[in-house]
C-alpha cells in the first residue's frame, strides 16, 4: 500500500478524510 502515484486519487483523498475525522471524532 506503499506503491501510490503521484496523484493521489480520489478515493485515498476520501480515505484520509475519514481518518481525520475518525481520529477528532475518537477524541470527543
Amino acid at each position: 500500500m506503499r506503491n501510490l502515484q503521484p496523484n493521489m486519487p480520489r478515493w485515498a483523498f476520501f480515505a484520509n478524510s475519514v481518518v481525520t475525522w475518525n481520529k477528532s471524532s475518537c477524541r470527543s
